[in-house]
């Protein structure tokens, strides 16, 4: 499942969801798709 999908299902944003799995110790798997979408997103 995406991080998106996580999120949305939990009712959160993506940057609460991360925030959580970093207060449980929980590793996050950062794929280069995540990375370049994140990119565009950043540059606009």
């Amino acid at each position: 499942m995406s991080l998106g999908k996580a999120a949305k299902l939990a009712d959160i944003t993506k940057r609460e969801f991360l925030k959580e799995l970093a207060k449980r110790g929980i590793p996050r798997h950062y794929t280069e798709k995540e990375l370049k979408e994140d990119l565009e997103f950043a540059c606009g």
